[in-house]
């Protein structure tokens, strides 16, 4: 099989994480991996160890880049959800101040109805 066919393991796999892992085993999973496949701790492979330090390295970088991603989709669905609720809770604030004023009104009616009828 020519190398041109062959697919590269994705960055979470490299690693052996699952795809949407946190930061945290991100980084726990690196860091256990980089110390096992450091070139210095490998001087008898070391060209296969270098090689397989830079694979982790570039996959750690990815997927700390993607949590980054992720995390600032989810901070802006949650800003989107926080501006909807805002209106619709300006909207209900400003139905019930128009309720309110409806009802004083009825109730000032009222009052004033009674007051003739006593008269």
């Amino acid at each position: 099989m020519d190398k041109s066919t062959t697919r590269s393991p994705a960055p979470h796999e490299v690693l052996g994480v699952e795809r949407h892992a946190t930061a945290r085993q991100v980084k726990t999973a690196y860091r256990k991996l980089s110390l096992q496949f450091h070139p210095d701790k490998n001087p008898h492979s070391r060209g296969w160890a270098t090689a397989k330090f830079k694979e982790l390295n570039e996959a750690y970088e990815t997927m700390k880049t993607s949590n980054v991603d992720e995390i600032e989709v989810r901070l802006t669905d949650l800003e989107n959800m926080f501006e909807q609720i805002h209106q619709k809770l300006g909207e209900a604030i400003a139905q019930l101040e128009k309720n309110t004023k409806m009802l004083e009104n009825i109730l000032a009616n009222l009052e004033e109805r009674k007051g003739r009828q006593g008269l």
